[in-house]
């Protein structure tokens, strides 16, 4: 049996201290380096689970740093810029009554992301990057949590399978350009990936987080079935009815749609002039990256329906049961979507919770251990292409449509501590 390296003992307590100086110590010097130290360490050791959880938050501050120095270097401004432009904005006003009639009272749709920002600007009203900084870690955090718990809902004693999809995640099934693209949507779809891992634990607080998610952008509302019906003992049955009604509606324009039945309750309003701003789809350009995701995505769930049929053992059936019908809706939901690009888009883009549910599904179904390996490493290596790939194509100055960080100076960004990181200043934006 694995032993645990503790904090909760008396005589545990000066090896902790020195551990933890030790990591933070070389967390300061190398946070970027230090990624693959920690990962390792976790792979090794069976920790207590707050010490688990702080090397967790290291790492996802790490990965905050990298996006800290997140710049637009495209002919085209990225989402980045236009942060740092909003940032501002809210910076100039006043006081927080300029703050709520401007942006809170009049509608806005993301109230606590903008909250969030209004308290930032009053502590350092001159660096917008703060936001890649904090959205990021927050997004990272919440996914390495989700994915601690899905994992061992899964396979209880085997923590070293989740460490793996943690790095494969950091690796692939997270996009990087998409953290520091759509702060607000990715945040979101962790944060809400997590209130739903917490209501198949049935844990407590689920609500909360996923309040809190909605609160943080309004994407989290269109996923609400997914979560309230996860649970569900007959919801699956009705599933082939589901996705033709979902397949019918491919073939229109969802955000007409909705734009319509909002209409008949308000023509006002951030939410509704923004679903009228992104139902033109047509000024939208679709590449063929966003079907391979839609398309593995939907091939990883016919493997899971292949699985879940032929599964004899009727707890585990019960277990896997939940998680189909969350991705199975997940999925009807991306296929709604279909027809409108940028809706498409940013759902494929930020649907990595649940594509990280699918993996670690994945390393559960009943097969022979050759052919799931096999399978797993298709998958992961295509989650790893794509996240390079797209690193590759959208991190080039001058492109287009793309994002430097740290003006892309490998060795810098290999080298500089934790000072030299929130020393870098973006300039020009």
């Amino acid at each position: 049996m694995d032993s645990v390296i503790t904090i909760s003992k008396r005589e545990s307590i000066t090896p902790a201290l020195l551990f933890f100086a030790v990591v933070l110590a070389v967390w300061f010097f190398l946070p970027l380096i230090s990624i693959i130290l920690l990962l390792v360490l976790l792979y090794t050791f069976k920790f207590d689970k707050r010490i688990e959880t702080f090397l967790f938050l290291l790492i996802a501050i790490s990965l905050g740093l990298i996006a800290y120095t997140t710049k637009s270097v495209g002919v085209r401004d990225s989402d980045i810029a236009r942060y740092f432009a909003s940032y501002r904005s809210i910076a100039s006003l006043q006081n927080f009554k300029g703050f709520f009639t401007g942006f809170l009272l009049w509608g806005n749709d993301n109230p606590l992301f903008y909250s969030i920002t209004f308290i930032f600007t009053r502590v350092a009203p001159g660096n917008p990057q703060i936001l890649p900084f904090f959205w990021g870690t927050v997004t990272y955090f919440f996914t390495f949590l989700s994915i601690r718990k899905c994992a061992l809902y899964f396979s209880p004693g085997n923590y070293k399978s989740y460490i793996l999809i943690l790095t494969f995640s950091i690796l692939g099934i997270i996009t990087f350009f998409t953290i520091t693209e759509l702060l607000k949507q990715t945040a979101s779809a962790a944060i809400f990936g997590y209130a739903l891992l917490l209501k198949l634990n049935k844990q407590k607080h689920a609500i909360f987080f996923l309040v809190i998610s909605v609160l943080v952008h309004f994407s989290s509302l269109f996923l609400l079935p997914a979560y309230f019906l996860a649970r569900s003992k007959r919801a699956l049955i009705y599933i082939p009815v589901i996705g033709f009604f979902s397949l019918v509606l491919s073939f229109f324009n969802f955000n007409e749609l909705l734009g319509q039945v909002i209409s008949f309750f308000t023509r006002t309003g951030n939410l509704y002039n923004r679903i009228q701003t992104y139902t033109n789809y047509e000024t939208w350009t679709l590449s063929l990256r966003f079907y391979a995701d839609f398309a593995m995505y939907f091939l990883v769930i016919v493997l899971l329906y292949a699985d879940y049929f032929f599964e004899t053992n009727e707890q585990l059936k019960n277990k896997k049961r939940q998680f189909l019908l969350v991705h199975s809706i997940a999925f009807c939901i991306l296929l709604i979507n279909r027809n409108n690009v940028h809706n498409f888009i940013r759902y494929v883009s930020g649907y990595f919770p649940f594509y990280i549910m699918a993996v670690i599904y994945l390393f559960n179904i009943r097969i022979a251990k050759n052919e799931r390996v096999l399978i797993l490493l298709l998958v992961l290596s295509f989650y790893v292409y794509s996240n390079f790939k797209l690193l590759a194509v959208e991190a080039v100055p001058g492109a287009d449509y793309a994002n430097s960080y740290m003006n892309n100076d490998i060795q810098k960004l290999l080298s500089s501590n934790v000072v030299q990181y929130f020393n870098f200043k973006v300039t020009g934006q």
